[in-house]
């Protein structure tokens, strides 16, 4: 299979067209990410199965067609380990996929083996082994080798066979629904309130509520610089130091500097800011602190519930005829322990709660939770 590069408007408004007539889509994305906080946006691979097209998003001038096309819930859309695809195309286009497969999801389901690789899948349905001597290219830089456009388009060209064999076997196991299922739920985007983006902060469950309003400040005013320089959250001040400015809330330039977590670079370029948004965070109402957060270690015999709830979940994996690892990992388990932990809100169910695995064990993780009771 050859491939057609499209580095035009109207070579992507007729690549639209004919893949219309599709039924399935497969596609995947080369970006650069190294010092900034989103994917920066070099290549989009796309096939509709006979045809492979390599879209250059530097060189054409208006995405809206394409953007409109992928929110589109048909075809089926096919990547394998879609996670940074998504957030790419989520940032670019707001792009929220809903009737999607993720090959390496298949791939765990069906008890291939969890997190594999896509060489490794190609290698084993097509007996191909991928040169992967080009995953470090920048794909911001034009022009972009022969060798280099071979290398992006063999990720879809391959991903048509791969898909197939596991869509085949999904559908012979009665899996293919609950697999759709649970590829639409990892799909599914969400925007992070600023005023949670403190929950994303390392060991901020050392804090204290009062603590955790200073955190809350600091981390949503990191967010915006970072955002409106496009740079890694790191790469404005470090976990670590925000957590030691809420713990100590140094109030001179002084203080600021005694603070081993803070490097001077950070003081130089940050310091009286962050000495602002601490002075204002203080005076917040004790009404508005943010609850403590709480770990699930802290749970009353977390290990051994933990233990035992496992063991019913390897019972009922086994029953569906999937991995265990595919139907409960250790933070679906935490889940279930906290939500329980924490009064067993109806609005707000763990995902073995939800969806295929609902279908699966709800009853009986219920029971379990029942003859199990958090104190």
């Amino acid at each position: 299979m050859t491939y057609q590069v499209v580095n035009s408007q109207q070579q992507m408004l007729d690549m639209i067209e004919q893949c219309q007539q599709s039924s399935a889509r497969y596609l995947d994305t080369e970006f650069v990410r190294e010092r900034s906080l989103f994917p920066q946006f070099g290549l989009l691979q796309v096939s509709d199965g006979a045809t492979t097209w390599l879209l250059d998003p530097l060189a054409v001038e208006d995405l809206s067609p394409l953007w409109a096309w992928l929110q589109q819930p048909a075809p089926l859309t096919i990547f394998h380990a879609f996670g940074e695809d998504l957030e790419l195309l989520w940032h670019e286009g707001q792009i929220q996929f809903g009737n999607i497969l993720d090959t390496q999801v298949a791939a765990s389901m069906l008890g291939w083996g969890a997190g594999m690789g896509f060489a490794a899948l190609v290698e084993r349905v097509c007996q191909v082994e991928l040169d992967k001597s080009h995953s470090r290219t920048n794909w911001l830089k034009r022009p972009l080798s022969d060798e280099q456009l071979q290398y992006a388009a063999d990720d879809v060209r391959y991903l048509i066979p791969v898909a197939q064999a596991l869509i085949a076997e999904l559908k012979d196991k009665g899996l293919y629904d609950a697999c759709l299922s649970e590829c639409a739920r990892l799909a599914l985007r969400k925007e992070r309130d600023l005023a949670k983006r403190y929950l994303d902060v390392k060991n901020g469950w050392q804090l204290t509520p009062q603590q955790l309003a200073v955190l809350r400040e600091l981390a949503a005013w990191r967010y915006q610089r970072a955002e409106a320089k496009d740079m890694a959250l790191s790469f404005v001040i470090k976990d670590l130091a925000l957590v030691a400015l809420a713990k100590y809330q140094p109030d001179s330039m002084t203080r600021l500097k005694q603070l081993k977590e803070l490097s001077p670079i950070e003081v130089r370029i940050h310091g009286s800011k962050l000495l602002k948004l601490i002075a204002d965070a203080k005076q917040i109402d004790q009404c508005d602190w943010p609850d403590r957060i709480y770990r699930v270690v802290d749970i009353p015999s977390y290990k051994s519930r933990s233990k035992s709830l496992m063991t019913l979940c390897q019972q009922l994996a086994d029953d569906a005829g999937v991995p265990v690892a595919s139907y409960a990992s250790k933070r679906q388990i935490n889940e279930v322990l906290m939500w329980q932990w924490q009064g067993c809100e109806e609005s707000n169910l763990p995902v073995l709660l939800q969806s295929w695995r609902a279908t699966v064990g709800a009853d009986a993780i219920r029971q379990w939770l029942q003859d199990n009771t958090a104190s």
